[in-house]
């Protein structure tokens, strides 16, 4: 009897991935289940992440410190998380969308071979 060797551990990751719920206001740069989460896509979804909470958390810290002579600059905070989010994206969400895509594209250029050979 032929055991299945094959184990489908990207399924769960992919599953709050393809939640639109978890995307929220930034689901526009979700691209098709089918397309690769490209390098450029990653990059302006970091930015754009990293300068909407970073000006947030910008915002609570000014409130939360004493003085401004201890502020941090404006553009530190939007910075840094932008670039460790563009970091975790790439070494996390982005393998797993391009295997995802690979095997998908795959399998529909193997139909599309299989009905023009009919």
């Amino acid at each position: 009897m032929a055991q299945n060797t094959r184990a489908d551990t990207d399924e769960q990751p992919q599953d709050p991935i393809d939640r639109d719920a978890l995307w929220g206001p930034f689901a526009r740069f979700r691209p098709a289940q089918n397309q690769p989460f490209t390098v450029l896509r990653v990059l302006a979804f970091a930015l754009v992440f990293g300068g909407f909470f970073g000006l947030g958390l910008n915002l609570i810290v000014a409130l939360c410190a004493g003085g401004i002579a201890r502020l941090p600059s404006v553009y530190a905070i939007p910075l840094l998380l932008g670039a460790t989010s563009f970091v975790g994206l790439q070494w996390v969400l982005a393998p797993v969308w391009n295997r995802r895509a690979h095997w998908l594209n795959r399998r529909q250029n193997y139909l599309a071979q299989l009905e023009s050979e009919r």
